[in-house]
Order: structure tokens, then C-alpha cells, then sequence
């Protein structure tokens, strides 16, 4: 942006740009891996948990609320404990350093009325064993177990000491994950799950653009899949 616009200018001309440059390419009869329209709905996170429940993945009980005594009610029901993660991310920097909000377990003393700030996520603990990230491309998919130390306990991108190794999820997981990008109008998710002891897969979240090439043994063959996805042009 040109220097000396104001902060209200500087809005505009941001919105104006994404308006226009993005309206342009989202008018092209190309190929998309995904369609950037699909991607920005799949971004909502209590329509991902809906569909994933739809399509028969496991679904952990969530609430989304700005209203504290209900939050509270949530949280003490929860027998396992329960979460609270971020509906859209969080910043990224703040006052020139970066930051990040990582999912945090929660308890009832923590939650007063800034709730009604805005809204926010609860989510029923899972107990893992590990944490899996499940890529699909089209119809084809590609698993990672994560395990981590005590830092990741309640989300493994806090975690250093993180690990990754390939696994072949249930067939059922499988089909439910491919069936869930077709819902929601993607070509491409990569998928967020919780294992419990007892081997059942949980789904936490999908991001419609996540990233792929931190896990060094799928980083070529998710690539391929990519370019092949590329190369069958439009769906009808």
C-alpha cells in the first residue's frame, strides 16, 4: 500500500483489492485445487464439525456460545474435562512479535463474563493416545501419527519434541474423510484427529489449505497427488 493512507483508507483499498483481484480469479473457469469460494465457507469451523458428523466421523460435543453460565454449564459436564481452541486461528503477531493461541484445556473458574466478548468454542477432552493428520487429495489419502511429549498434550503445535510416522487409518475414516471434502466442495483438506486408547479416531477439525511438507515421508507423494489433481481439470 502507498505510504501516508490512514488506517480507514488502508481498509478500503485491502477490501477493494480482495473484491476485485479475487472476484476476477474466482471467475475463471480453471482448475482449482480448492475452488477459493469452497474453502472460505469450509473455513467455519461449526459447519466442519456439522458435516463431519453428517458423514459419520466422530465428533466430540461442542459448544460455541458468548454466554458465561451456559460455557460453565458445558464445562462441568464434560467428565473427561473440556478445551477451548479458536474458531479462526487468532493473530499472528502482536506489537511487532508473533504469537500464537494453541487449544488449552479449561476449567470453571477461568470462564467470567469477558465471555461475552465475543464467541467461543468448548469442546469436550479427549484422552489420546496419539494425534493423527489425515491429508486428502481428491480420493486419495495420506496419514500421519503424531506423538509428542507432555508440551502437546492438549495440541501438538506447542511441541518441539514433535514426531511424525506414516499409518494407514480405518477404512472407515477413510471413506468418511474423502466423503467430507466432497460435502463440503473441496479437492483438497488436510484432516486434525485424536486417537484415543481404545482406537477410536475423533475429528477435530479439517483446514481447507493446511499445510502438508512438515511430515518428510508423505512431502513427495502429496505433492504428486497435488499436480495429478491439477491435471483433471474442472469437475462438472
Amino acid at each position: 500500500m502507498p505510504a501516508g493512507l490512514s488506517a480507514t483508507e488502508q481498509w478500503w483499498a485491502e477490501g477493494e483489492a480482495r473484491m476485485g483481484f479475487g472476484g476476477v480469479l474466482a471467475s475463471l473457469p480453471c482448475a482449482w485445487v480448492s475452488d477459493p469460494l469452497a474453502m472460505a465457507r469450509a473455513e467455519y469451523k461449526p459447519l466442519q464439525l456439522a458435516a463431519a458428523a453428517e458423514v459419520g466421523l466422530r465428533v466430540p460435543a461442542t459448544l460455541v456460545t458468548n454466554d458465561a453460565a451456559a460455557a460453565r454449564a458445558f464445562v462441568t459436564a464434560q467428565p473427561s474435562g473440556a478445551i477451548y481452541k479458536t474458531l479462526c486461528g487468532g493473530p499472528h503477531t502482536e506489537n511487532g512479535r508473533a504469537v500464537a493461541l494453541h487449544t488449552a484445556r479449561v476449567d470453571v473458574a477461568q470462564i467470567d463474563e469477558s465471555v461475552r466478548t465475543t464467541a467461543h468454542l468448548f469442546q469436550q477432552r479427549v484422552q489420546k493416545a496419539f494425534d493423527a493428520r489425515v491429508t486428502v487429495v481428491g480420493e486419495r489419502v495420506f496419514a500421519a501419527r503424531i506423538d509428542t511429549t507432555a508440551a502437546g498434550a492438549e495440541d501438538w503445535r506447542a511441541d518441539d519434541g514433535v514426531r511424525f510416522s506414516v499409518l494407514q487409518p480405518p477404512a472407515a475414516t477413510v471413506d468418511a474423510a474423502v466423503a467430507l471434502l466432497y460435502r463440503l466442495g473441496l479437492r483438497y483438506g488436510a484432516l486434525d484427529f485424536v486417537v484415543d486408547s481404545d482406537s477410536r479416531w475423533w475429528f477435530m477439525e479439517i483446514n481447507p489449505n493446511g499445510q502438508w511438507a512438515f511430515v518428510p515421508d508423505l512431502r513427495a507423494p502429496i505433492t504428486q497427488a497435488i499436480a495429478d489433481e491439477l491435471q483433471k481439470g474442472c469437475r462438472p
